[in-house]
This record gives structure tokens, sequence and C-alpha cells, in this order.
């Protein structure tokens, strides 16, 4: 009978991945592959880390690999195009396959995104 109570349960498959630094695009797609793929398919994916904003040794290693004027200029793109994907995601124009939660005491949406 004991063994019956173990069938009972459905494990949660869970992904876990780290800083999104604000490439919520880049997640969606990602994930949506893997979802299909044969490690999925996922019931929640938990991403560790900055979510909306880029982390500062994201940014210091662009400036390592290409010039500083370079870096900031990629750092400006990559800024807008997270406060796009942001308000994509809000809006709906922006969806994940499975449910995304995620764990950053410091994070928070773009600034200027309101979020209903």
């Amino acid at each position: 009978s004991n063994n019956n109570n173990k069938n009972n349960y459905k494990r949660a498959k869970v992904l876990m991945v780290g800083p999104v630094n604000g490439r919520l695009r880049l997640l969606s797609d990602k994930l949506s592959t893997l979802h299909k793929s044969k490690a999925g398919p996922f019931d929640v994916c938990l991403c560790a880390g900055p979510f909306f904003r880029r982390t500062a040794g994201a940014a210091a290693l662009s400036s390592d690999k290409r010039g500083e004027d370079d870096a900031q200029a990629e750092e400006r793109v990559e800024e807008e195009s997270s406060r796009k994907d942001g308000k994509d995601l809000v809006d709906g124009s922006l969806s994940f396959d499975v449910p995304v939660l995620f764990v950053d005491d410091r994070d928070g949406p773009p600034e200027g995104l309101k979020v209903p």
C-alpha cells in the first residue's frame, strides 16, 4: 500500500537558470527550445540573480572584450532592449512556455515600466 502512495505524487520538473540580465526575449526563446527538447517539458523555471537588470560583472566583461566606447554603446542598446522586453512581458506580447519565477532581492522592473 505504501508503494501506491508514492505513485500518487508527481515530481515537479524544474529548470534552474542563472542571471537573466534583462535578456527576457532570449530567455523566452531558450526556454521554448528546452521545454520542447528531450530534457523537457518543465513545470517551472527558476531564475537566480538579476532578472530585469544587467549585473556590473556582465558590463565589465563587455568593456574588457571591446573598447570602452563600444561597451557603453552596447550597454545602452541592451538597456533599451531590456526595457522593451519588460514592456512586452507586461502587455502580453512576450511570454514564456512555463511559469517563470525570479529571485533577486535587489531587482525590480526597469525604470519607467509600470506593472499593473
